[in-house]
């Protein structure tokens, strides 16, 4: 027998000020063994990142951040970092991470961005339209283990080739190794 289908519910929204203590406290709960509160409160404060919320309730369930980024080398290039992103453990595996992050890449196209990037899981990202970005180059080395999950879904004709410029929060070593 076939397997039925619930439709999700998704509420997205725009992340506002009274969010950051409920974010903090996704991000400490989705990533137990990774403290990514002070990259998230710093991209909170940052006019170069969007965020995006899906709620349930009241209660935030799931976060996007996108960063508008340019190339070292070109200034004008209308790119797009995807991340962090979190969904709580209650909710991961219902759709509701991937349809934040559909809603993240209509929005990145509809603002004029080239390509989306991302450091993540190539089996996830990769059911969302990434593929291995080999031109783009990160603004620090990645581990050698890390290479594939540097990924990009292309969103209108742009630069190929460079080294991703990120602004101060994306700007700190440790992120990117």
């Amino acid at each position: 027998p076939a397997l039925a289908c619930r439709p999700i519910a998704m509420e997205i929204d725009t992340a506002i000020a009274g969010d950051v203590g409920p974010l903090f406290a996704l991000y400490r709960v989705a990533f137990p063994d990774e403290d990514l509160v002070p990259l998230v409160g710093q991209l909170l404060t940052d006019t170069a990142a969007t965020h995006w919320v899906m709620r349930d309730g009241r209660a935030i369930v799931a976060h996007i951040g996108v960063t508008a980024c340019a190339l070292q080398e070109d200034a004008d290039a209308r790119l797009a970092l995807l991340g962090p992103v979190a969904v709580h453990p209650n909710h991961q595996r219902t759709g509701r991470g991937s349809g934040l992050i559909r809603h993240g890449l209509a929005e990145a196209a509809a603002a004029g961005k080239a390509k989306m990037l991302v450091l993540g899981n190539p089996a996830f990202y990769g059911r969302l339209g990434f593929i291995e970005e080999t031109g783009i180059a990160t603004p620090y080395s990645l581990p050698t283990a890390w290479m594939s999950a540097w990924q990009s879904v292309r969103l209108a004709d742009g630069p190929t080739h460079g080294t991703l410029a990120v602004p101060a929060p994306w700007q700190n070593p440790p992120l990117w190794a």
